[in-house]
């Protein structure tokens, strides 16, 4: 299992919720949802990596901009994109600024028209010489 060191998706939400930027003393949100390596929702103990999703109550670019650099400057994040509406109206569909982020996850996601403006971010153990806890 590839997500040993990052612990339980409730352990790795509260690192993040702890690193990320904060937007006038609130927190980012975070949610953690453990994946497949098909990309689909499963349980911890079977996940190869996480699908970490950050968000602050206000939604500007550069809020985004500052957690979608903070997540890659997590150790184990592979890949990063930022959900932003595709013009002002909150009625807009989405779109996905990185385009190498993995189709099932974007752009062929179900619902994805209804997900918030917001960072995702794909994690996994970093690989280390030895698994001897010290």
């Amino acid at each position: 299992m590839s997500t040993y060191g990052l612990g339980q998706p409730s352990e790795c939400k509260r690192r993040l919720e702890a690193s990320l930027p904060r937007d006038g003393g609130f927190s980012a949100s975070v949610r953690v949802t453990p994946r497949d390596r098909h990309e689909r929702q499963c349980p911890a103990y079977d996940a190869d990596h996480y699908e970490v999703q950050a968000f602050h109550a206000r939604a500007s670019t550069d809020l985004l901009d500052l957690l979608e650099e903070a997540l890659k400057a997590v150790p184990g994040v592979y890949a990063t994109t930022q959900v932003r509406r595709t013009s002002d109206s909150v009625l807009a569909g989405n779109t996905f600024t990185n385009p190498a982020w993995p189709a099932p996850l974007g752009a062929a996601r179900r619902g994805r028209h209804d997900l918030r403006p917001q960072v995702l971010a794909l994690i996994r153990d970093e690989p280390t010489g030895s698994r001897d806890g010290g």
